[in-house]
Formats: C-alpha cells, structure tokens, sequence
C-alpha cells in the first residue's frame, strides 16, 4: 500500500533527524495515507505544535486550491481534511489557517473563505474568545472585498458558515441588496433537507430580517424565502392577503377589461391558500377561502 511504501521510504531513504518538518511536508502532500505515517513522525520528534499547523495548513492551501480550480463539490474534500489530525492543538491550528489568509498569498476567495471558516471550528474547539473575535472582526472585512469582486459565492459561503454572530449578517445585507438571495437559498439546499434545527431558525430569521431592512414591502422574496423553508402556513396567508387586495381591485374597477382578469386571479390566489391551510393543518382558515 502507499502507507507501507511511504514508511520503508523514510526508513530506507530518508534521515528525519535531520530535517523532520521537511519530510513532515512531504508526507502530507500525500493526504490520508502519508498523515497515518506523519502522526507517528510528530510524536517520535516531539515537533512543536506552531510548526506542525504551519506545514498542515500550507498543505490544505495546495490540495483545496487544486480542487477549487476543478470546482469540484465539497463531498471531494472529506479525504484532504484528514491532514488536520496530525495537529493536536486546535489553536494553533486556528491561528496558521488565519494567518495564511492575512498573507493572502494565491488564495482564491473560495479557498480563503474556507480557510476562515476552518479556523473559525478550530478556535471554537479551543476555546478561545480573542481569535474568534479576530477571525469575526476580518471575515467582516472580507464581505465588502467580495461584493466589489463579485465573488458571491465565496461572500454566501462566508455568511452563512458564520451566521451564529450577528455582526457577519452585513454579508446577508450585502446579498439582499445587491438581488443575489438565491445564492443564499442555494447555497444551504446544497446541504440537505430543511428541518428546524437552531441554526436553520436562525438562517431564517437573519434573511428575513435583511429583506425586512434592505427591500421593505417586497413581497415576491418573502414568498421565495417561505417556499424555501417549506412554511405552507405563511406562503397560504400572503396568497390570502394578495388574493383580497386582488378582488378589492376587481370590483372598484370601471373597465370590464381590467376587472374579470383582477376578479379571476383573486379567485385562483384563494384557491390556493385554501389548499395551503389545509396543508398547514388549518382547516377553519381553509374553509374560510372558500
């Protein structure tokens, strides 16, 4: 196997004395089968641990660059994440992912805003509150970059990773204003179905938030987001609401022309908010549209 081939390498070839974090970066150029042998070359050296989360984050850097630029989906990742269990210190692993992205060196957005949102799980499982704050205070920084590069993809990725502080929902209101919703409704279907976990209340409550602060009174993205989170409940009511205003308007109308088309459209509209509450398990709200 490769593992066997890379240990009779280092045994045969290779005098790690001599230059252990060399060949420590060599082993991880090899992801999940050179990690295997790097872990056992980090305890045998006692090598300290900034050293080691310089070398496993510059790995991450060359192996998620190179997937990047195949646009390949995240599923094609989980083998190159395997070099982080060389390092057993989530800060300091946190800061090397950090500062590679404050170099800014060859780092695509896309690559960049993973690398923010791999430091920022590593400094939650440290622990520590002064890196997240950083890691906020430039991930914030970053959004503005994004939106004037048009890297909404990137700018999405970011948002939402970080969605839990408050101060990172200037990424959502950069999205509402500039019309790219979709790629925050995209961007989370991507991970599966919706249920209502805390972090989907709160990706919720966040954009609708942001339409209420960025495109008031804009019913048509309310109604996307509500069909989105599979609300039947809500999307029945606005269907309710844009059905009555519909009708008032058919019958204040003087032109017949103007007035069956209002009258037949409201009709349809209730039509389906009734169908909509009686999904929603209102069956007294349904009848009520009949």
């Amino acid at each position: 196997s490769t593992t066997e081939l890379l240990k009779g390498s280092l045994d045969r070839h290779v005098n790690v004395l001599q230059c252990p974090l060399r060949i420590l970066r060599l082993l991880l150029e090899h992801g999940s089968d050179g990690a295997s042998v790097a872990k056992s070359l980090v305890k045998v050296h006692d090598l300290d641990s900034v050293s080691v989360a310089r070398c496993v984050s510059e790995a991450l850097k060359v192996k998620m660059t190179a997937v990047a630029a195949r646009s390949q989906s995240a599923q094609h990742m989980d083998p190159i994440f395997s070099v982080t269990e060389v390092c057993d210190s989530p800060l300091e692993l946190g800061n090397a992912l950090l500062g590679i992205v404050l170099e800014g060196r060859d780092l695509c957005p896309d690559v960049e805003a993973d690398f923010v949102l791999l430091a920022h799980h590593y400094y939650k499982l440290a622990g520590t509150v002064d890196g997240l704050e950083v890691l906020v205070t430039l991930a914030r920084e970053r959004c503005s970059n994004y939106i004037e590069s048009k890297n909404v993809k990137a700018l999405a990725r970011l948002a939402l990773g970080l969605i839990r502080h408050p101060e990172m929902h200037v990424g959502i209101d950069l999205l509402i204003k500039n019309d790219r919703m979709e790629e925050l409704l995209q961007r989370r279907a991507a991970t599966g179905p919706f249920g209502n976990s805390p972090r989907e209340v709160i990706m919720r409550s966040a954009i609708m938030a942001s339409l209420q602060r960025c495109r008031p009174g804009d019913q048509e993205a309310v109604l996307m987001l509500d069909h989105h989170f599979s609300r039947p409940r809500r999307i029945a009511e606005i269907a309710h609401d844009r059905a009555l205003k519909m009708i008032k308007s058919g019958k204040e109308s003087k032109s017949d022309k103007d007035r069956y088309p209002l009258l037949a459209g409201g009709i349809s509209l209730l039509a389906d908010a009734a169908s909509g509450f009686e999904a929603a398990g209102c069956p007294r709200r349904s009848r009520k549209c009949s």
